[in-house]
C-alpha cells in the first residue's frame, strides 16, 4: 500500500482525534480510577472479529458510559478523520493485505490469539504461494479476547494435529492447579514439585504480582508500597515467567461484567496466570476474588 509509519494512527494522533471530538482519550498505564469501556475498545473489537462496528455496541452495552447515538457520532467522524487525513489503522492494512509472492514455508505463532481479520490475510498467503504452514499454540492461553482473538481460529487450516505435551517451566502443583481450571490441557510437568500458599498479604520478596486490571494494579501500589516494576496485568505478563509468582486475586465491576459475557475468556486468563510460575505460586485474595482459583 505504500504506507508510512506516520500514517498509522496510533499514539498521540488517537489523543488528538479524541480531543477534536470532545472525548477523553484511551488510558494507558495505571489508571487511578476504573475506566469504563472506551469507544476504540468497542470498534477496535468489531473491526478485528468482522462484526459490523455498530452491532458490536449491542455486545459491550453494559461495560459502556456512552450512548448509541454517541457511539456513531465517534464511528462517523473517525471515519471522516481519516479520509481528512491519509491515515490508518492497523485493521485497514490487514483488510487491504493483498500479497503478490508469499514464502513456500510460514510459522504461525501464539496462534491461539489470532482473530478474524489476520486469519483472511494468511489465506491471502496461502493463496499466493505458501506451501507448509505450521500453527503453533495453547488455545487455553486466549487471553486478547477483548481485542477480537479467538481459539477457534487455530483450526481454520487444515491439517494434521500434535500436542507439545512436555513442560520446560512447570512443576507438578502448578499443573495440577491449572487443570483444575482445564482438566483437559495437554501439558505435563517437571519433576520438581512445586509449591502453593495462600497468603493475607502480598510477599514483598516475589517476582512478580500478577493483577487483573491496571486500576487493581494502581491501589495494590499504592496500599503496600511494593515496587510497581514488580506489578503487571495477566495480559502483560503473558510470555513472561517468575520463580516465585503472586497472584492478587481481585476482580472490579467491568471485570465481573466482562465474565458474565464470556465466563471461558476469564478463565483462560486465570490458567495463564497460574503457569507463569516455575517454583512458587501465592495467591492473595482481595475484593471480590476469581471463583476459579
Amino acid at each position: 500500500m505504500g504506507i508510512i509509519p506516520q500514517q498509522i494512527l496510533q499514539g498521540r494522533q488517537i489523543a488528538d482525534f479524541c480531543k477534536m471530538i470532545g472525548i477523553e482519550a484511551p488510558n494507558s498505564g495505571f489508571e487511578k480510577y476504573e475506566p469504563s469501556m472506551h469507544q476504540f475498545e468497542v470498534y477496535s473489537w468489531a473491526r478485528t472479529t468482522g462484526t459490523d462496528p455498530l452491532e458490536a455496541f449491542f455486545r459491550f452495552s453494559g461495560m459502556v458510559e456512552f450512548t448509541f447515538n454517541e457511539y456513531v457520532f465517534f464511528v462517523k467522524s473517525l471515519l471522516q478523520y481519516k479520509s481528512t487525513f491519509g491515515v490508518y489503522e492497523f485493521h485497514d492494512l490487514l483488510d487491504n493485505f493483498n500479497p503478490i509472492e508469499a514464502p513456500e514455508n510460514l510459522l504461525v505463532d501464539e496462534a491461539q490469539d489470532n482473530s478474524y481479520s489476520l486469519t483472511m490475510a494468511l489465506e491471502k498467503l496461502v493463496v499466493a504461494g505458501v506451501k507448509n504452514m505450521w500453527i503453533v499454540g495453547d488455545p487455553n492461553q486466549a487471553i486478547y479476547t477483548y481485542s477480537g482473538a479467538d481459539p477457534k481460529y487455530m483450526y481454520h487450516f487444515d491439517g494434521k494435529e500434535k500436542f507439545l505435551e512436555q513442560s520446560y517451566r512447570c512443576p507438578k502443583v502448578i499443573v495440577n492447579k491449572a487443570k483444575d481450571i482445564f482438566p483437559d490441557a495437554h501439558f505435563n510437568p517437571l519433576t520438581e514439585i512445586g509449591e502453593i500458599y495462600r497468603e493475607i498479604d502480598i510477599p514483598l520478596t516475589a517476582d512478580m504480582v500478577l493483577v487483573r486490571t491496571n486500576y487493581i494494579g494502581y491501589k495494590l501500589i499504592k496500599r503496600t508500597g511494593i515496587d510497581k516494576r514488580k506489578v503487571l496485568t495477566i495480559h502483560k505478563a503473558k510470555g513472561l515467567q517468575g520463580d516465585h509468582v503472586v497472584i492478587y486475586n481481585a476482580t472490579t465491576r467491568r471485570v465481573r461484567t466482562s465474565t458474565e459475557i464470556d465466563p471461558v475468556a476469564e478463565k483462560r486468563l486465570m490458567y495463564t496466570a497460574i503457569t507463569r510460575t516455575r517454583k512458587k505460586l501465592t495467591i492473595v485474595d482481595g475484593g471480590n476474588p476469581n471463583e476459579w482459583i
